[in-house]
């Protein structure tokens, strides 16, 4: 829901204030942070985001509690689905439960719930994700794991209600696939995924990832929140996807180090994709180095 944006040309900025309350077994952070214009985008009326998040039982490993409620208010007018002009103000009310039961299982768990007013439609949406990962006892240092994300999508473009969740400001680069067409509304995601150490400084990772619509009616928006394409009659149905994501990464223990990360990725076209971008796959070939002094 909150990220640096890293992976876009243009990042997002913040004048912003913390305070943190802090203990052995819990820390509450208090903030306001007001979105800075960015360059060579559009200039966009203020939007401040600020809220309160906790952390519970952080001197255990095993189990872990957070729970989080945020404000974003939008100072730009957006249009109402049955016209008329209004400023956004949607809470955020969530939390997360990451639970390691033992014999390398890792499970993270978060849910979100959104009210509010989007424009001036009333602003009613739901957000969940559960991700399973196994850690192998071998020395290879194998993962595999599952992961289930799904948040609402709008049912009715006419009724001057608003049910697609926002994401906020999130960064969503290595979360929904790593082509960045997908983001945290309008989702229903399952994704197959596993890693394996071949050796010191080189691992192997790949996803599988398949994506559909919540609601065949609202928008399907890529990473940043642009849109990608929308069927109101919802005669395109919901399935939107799969991509497959493989990569492989290393470094090397020098003056400068030097960390690399290079892959391949392949995304086929589900009815809706065909019919609101046509039909062509897409495909991605990338490679990364960092040095690091």
């Amino acid at each position: 829901l909150v990220g640096a944006f890293g992976w876009s040309n243009v990042g997002r900025s913040f004048d912003a204030a913390k305070a943190r309350y802090e203990s052995e077994r819990l820390f509450v952070d208090a903030f306001l942070a007001r979105a800075r214009r960015r360059p060579l985008l559009p200039d966009t009326s203020e939007q401040t985001l600020s809220g309160l998040y906790a952390g519970f039982l952080q001197d255990r490993e095993d189990l872990k509690v957070e729970a989080y409620a945020l404000l974003k208010r939008d100072g730009g007018l957006a249009a109402g689905e049955l016209g008329g002009l209004s400023r956004s103000r949607i809470p955020t009310y969530g939390g997360r439960l990451l639970w390691a039961p033992g014999a390398g299982l890792r499970m993270a768990l978060e849910a979100a719930w959104q009210t509010g007013e989007r424009g001036p439609d009333r602003h009613r949406a739901d957000a969940q994700s559960l991700r399973v990962t196994w850690i192998l006892p071998s020395e290879a240092g194998i993962s595999l794991g599952a992961e289930w994300n799904r948040a609402s999508g709008d049912e009715d473009p006419t009724d001057g209600r608003s049910g697609s969740f926002d994401n906020l400001f999130p960064t969503n680069h290595n979360k929904y696939g790593l082509m960045d067409y997908h983001n945290w509304s309008n989702l229903r995601e399952v994704k197959l995924f596993g890693s394996i150490q071949v050796r010191e400084g080189l691992r192997l990772e790949a996803e599988v990832h398949d994506f559909r619509l919540d609601s065949p009616t609202a928008p399907w928006t890529a990473a940043g929140g642009a849109l990608m394409g929308r069927d109101l009659t919802g005669a395109s149905g919901a399935r939107v996807g799969r991509e497959v994501d493989l990569s492989i990464s290393g470094g090397f223990k020098t003056r400068p180090s030097v960390k690399w990360l290079a892959g391949v990725s392949h995304y086929d076209p589900g009815a809706f994709a065909k019919a609101v971008r046509g039909p062509d796959p897409s495909r991605l070939a990338y490679l990364q180095v960092a040095l690091a002094y």
